[in-house]
């Protein structure tokens, strides 16, 4: 029946290292997870995963998403960091901009620090949509220029007041959300 699904979906809000037998039988045929805080979960197990939704990501969360390939992760969803000074954010934003996973067409990114983190970035070919929380001018500039297959780009103005800087102008830009 299990192989019979092709969209099976799996949302865990609470896990106990017990519970991983429970999990056994379908996590092969999952196609998207959606993960909160207290979950602690090996995310190689999850073969045929095209999207991940980390609600509030833990640095172990974060970890396996930059360790692990996810080579089919089509869409990816980040929250609010729970631990705010994780070290695998600025690692995990260069796998995104730069093809570390090579299907990923879709993208929500809400974390804070990412501003910093965008100037070092190189071009990603593949992502479509990007939704981001709080990013200025400069950071809209860099990421048009990093994303030139962009057609959908959702986010919260930063500061308002800033300096217009010259844009080019983006050809497949088709929708923006502010």
């Amino acid at each position: 029946l299990l192989q019979s699904l092709n969209y099976l979906s799996l949302t865990i809000f609470k896990f106990h290292s017990n519970e991983i037998n429970d999990y056994d039988i379908f996590v092969s045929y999952v196609y998207t997870l959606v993960i909160d805080y207290a979950v602690d979960i090996d995310l190689n197990r999850f073969v045929n995963l095209h999207r991940l939704t980390l609600l509030s990501p833990t640095s172990n969360q974060l970890k396996q998403v930059v360790s692990n390939n996810l080579s089919s992760l089509e869409h990816l969803s980040v929250g609010y960091e729970h631990f705010l000074f994780s070290y695998y954010i600025p690692d995990l934003c260069k796998k995104i901009f730069s093809n570390g996973f090579p299907c990923l067409k879709s993208c929500s990114l809400l974390e804070p620090r990412i501003l910093e983190i965008i100037p070092n970035l190189t071009q990603t070919t593949q992502l479509c949509i990007l939704k981001m929380d709080n990013i200025d001018l400069l950071a809209y500039k860099h990421i048009l220029t990093l994303c030139p297959n962009l057609y959908l780009f959702q986010f919260t103005m930063l500061n308002q007041h800033e300096e217009l800087y010259y844009i080019e102008p983006h050809l497949n830009l088709k929708k923006i959300i502010i």
